[in-house]
């Protein structure tokens, strides 16, 4: 991969990981990035991935119930950028304490067939926030006692949400790529 890509593709991953924005913010910041490399297209995808239902947060070994509302909405945020089909990269970014190899392996199957999207053009990058959801395979150990059947129950239901909307973000991202400068748009920040 080009150097000027890799160098673009880590300062876009900061504006899709803090920026609260539409596809023209992170199109704009490409067009201050890279000039006139006219063939290059991105394309940016949100989704939200908050649970609607109470779920075990991962990362607080003395927490022994299920959420009780929502105090920040989480969301999975894909970036998708190359020249072509064959060398466009997506990275996404996810709110989650981490993302076990086996939805990794789950995400890079369904990818491939839809979009003929190879592995290591994917990465899958998550925030490390202990006030997520619990997912299977990951930190299940925490608590150091028995998780509840009914608890379970929710883990595995977000599990499956959370996997669909990764995927979900990257095939957005892909379908809304754009040459830069070919569509405006803003951004609002928002505070951490």
């Amino acid at each position: 991969m080009p150097e000027y890509l890799v160098s673009l593709i880590c300062r876009l991953l900061c504006v899709v990981s803090t920026v609260n924005f539409q596809h023209g913010a992170a199109v704009a910041a490409l067009s201050a990035d890279v000039g006139s490399v006219a063939s290059l297209h991105a394309g940016v995808a949100t989704v939200d991935i908050t649970p609607s239902y109470p779920v075990r947060l991962n990362g607080f070994g003395g927490r022994t119930r299920e959420s009780q509302g929502v105090r920040q909405s989480l969301f999975a945020k894909a970036l998708a950028v190359g020249s072509s089909d064959d060398d466009t990269v997506i990275i996404v970014t996810v709110d989650t304490l981490g993302v076990p190899a086996e939805m990794t392996n789950r995400v890079t199957a369904a990818l491939e067939a839809r979009l003929g999207l190879a592995r290591e053009r994917l990465a899958l990058c998550a925030s490390h926030t202990h006030s997520g959801p619990m997912i299977r395979n990951c930190a299940n150990t925490l608590f150091g006692q028995p998780i509840p059947d009914d608890h379970w129950s929710h883990i595995l239901q977000y599990s499956d949400q959370l996997e669909a909307g990764l995927i979900e973000a990257a095939v957005r991202a892909w379908q809304n790529r754009r040459r830069p400068g070919s569509r405006g748009g803003s951004a609002r920040l928002v505070s951490p």
